[in-house]
């Protein structure tokens, strides 16, 4: 009897050790040593992007401080029918961070609770890394679409457990590009399909711009914010 319970107290510290081993080994797997920041600056987002005309909002410096990006906009877009779309764009040198404060967690630690999700390509894209989370929420009776992606350099990621995938397909590359978050908000009206094309539509705009190939042919790094954006 006695040697049954030692057997079964010495499987508990092997599974508890290996367990914890097993943490250890992805926390460390994805430390990134050196991350580069992209060459243009998000601000340089254009305030009209195609029917959308948009606005800076106020950043409070507290939240800055706790999302734990190096840049992030925060903005308003409306179109000529009146749709209302929120913009978050954030970097972060550390991709643990970015993919901690991911939508989904926050969505539900606000109570919301999930109705609908997909994957879906953004239209107008030929590009086949263009696919974006695209869900739908409710709260006390008021739902919401969102729809949206983070970039690590040319992959794509949506969730925390995608950046374990990542992480070993960049494994021995001494630097890493800086995470993209880009998230899409907007209250989901009674045509919500209406919604869901003109969400996805705006969507392209943002990812059309971020990807431009002038992007990709400046090397110089931009350089890195430690304050939080003011309204011009």
């Amino acid at each position: 009897m006695r040697g049954n319970i030692t057997i079964r107290v010495f499987a508990a510290v092997a599974i508890i050790a290996v367990t914890y081993l097993g943490m250890y080994l992805v926390h460390a797997g994805i430390q990134v040593a050196s991350a580069e920041l992209p060459s243009w600056d998000i601000q340089d987002l254009p305030l009209q992007l195609g029917e959308w005309k948009g606005e800076d909002k106020q950043l409070d410096e507290r939240l800055f401080k706790a999302i734990g990006a190096v840049k992030i906009i925060d903005r308003q877009y409306v179109n000529s029918y009146g749709m209302i779309v929120s913009l978050h764009f954030a970097i972060f040198t550390d991709p643990n961070e970015g993919i901690w404060h991911n939508p989904i967690s926050c969505y539900e630690s606000a109570g919301w609770v999930p109705v609908e999700k997909e994957k879906v390509q953004l239209p107008d894209i030929s590009d086949g890394n263009a696919v974006v989370s695209l869900m739908e929420w409710e709260k006390s009776g008021d739902r919401a679409k969102i729809c949206y992606w983070y970039q690590l350099g040319e992959h794509r990621l949506y969730t925390r457990f995608d950046l374990g995938t990542v992480r070993w397909k960049m494994a021995g590359e001494e630097k890493w590009p800086a995470l993209l978050k880009i998230l899409v908000h907007t209250p989901a009206g009674a045509k919500t399909e209406d919604g869901k094309d003109q969400l996805l539509g705006f969507a392209s705009l943002v990812y059309q711009w971020i990807n431009q190939p002038q992007h990709e042919k400046n090397d110089s790094p931009a350089p890195e914010t430690t304050s939080p954006p003011q309204q011009p």
